[in-house]
């Protein structure tokens, strides 16, 4: 199950109604959905923000989360390949044995990578960047195209992290036995 702000919303609302207090609720739909309470505040970032904004505010946050952040941006004209994406982040596997601050000893996490080509709320792909996420994708890698909210998005489908109000709470991995 994916869990979504309104499942957790939900949870609350209902154990509240039978009488439970609020923070005892908020644990017990954390439990219930698999997130670890151990969030990041999720930025605000206006309408009209540039693309380095929305750069920054994922950086922080994905490193919050445990991944490892790889930048391609460049201010000048550079050989680089033509439509590599802005980032590509990595989160290596997280084992009993080499924990996290954002897991708990007994979570056994996958490992993620992707590329995120970061774009403004107004930003369009360019040709060549359509040409790169075309090849990533028929190679099997993962792709993310678009804000900082669309990166948190593609996080909450793929159950890495999920928005509770304005907190992004990581979801629990797997229990190791």
């Amino acid at each position: 199950m994916t869990a979504t702000t309104a499942d957790f919303d939900s949870i609350v609302r209902g154990l509240r109604e039978m009488g439970v207090p609020l923070d005892r609720a908020q644990d017990a739909a954390r439990r219930e959905l698999g997130i670890s309470g151990n969030g990041v505040d999720v930025p605000e970032i206006d309408e009209g923000a540039l693309e380095d904004d929305h750069v920054a505010a994922a950086d922080e946050f994905m490193r919050a989360l445990g991944f490892e952040v790889v930048s391609f941006s460049q201010k000048k004209r550079a050989k680089v390949t033509p439509g590599i994406p802005d980032r590509r982040y990595y989160r290596r596997p997280r084992t009993p044995q080499s924990g996290g601050p954002w897991t708990r000893t007994n979570m056994r996490c996958e490992a993620v990578v992707l590329w995120w080509e970061a774009k403004s709320a107004t930003g369009r792909q360019r040709p060549d960047q359509k040409l790169f996420q075309e090849m990533a994708e028929a190679c099997g890698e993962t792709y993310v195209l678009g804000t900082h909210e669309d990166l948190i998005n593609w996080l909450a489908v793929n159950r890495i992290a999920v928005r509770v109000g304005g907190v992004l709470e990581p979801v629990a991995c797997e229990v190791a036995r």
